[in-house]
């Protein structure tokens, strides 16, 4: 039997997704997770700085397009 790698039953390549509260402790978990699994990623957080950073960090490391986006989800305005 063929062996399988964890990233290969798990792949998210070509799929896209949106994590807010990206920067924070979780949301970082999260957002590497999504990245080492080979999905694009936008970063959504309050602190547009922490947002970017992690979204370079992320693309370099894992190879995944993202970028960082400040907003703050629960006004209406920012998300426009």
């Amino acid at each position: 039997m063929a062996e399988t790698s964890f990233r290969q039953l798990f792949s998210l390549d070509g799929k896209s997704a949106i994590v807010t509260g990206g920067a924070g402790i979780l949301g970082r978990r999260f957002c590497a997770g999504l990245a080492e699994s080979g999905a694009n990623l936008a970063v959504v957080d309050l602190r547009h700085q922490e947002a970017q950073e992690l979204a370079a960090t992320l693309s370099s490391r894992y190879g995944t397009k993202v970028i960082g986006i400040a907003c703050d989800v629960s006004d209406p305005m920012s998300v426009k």
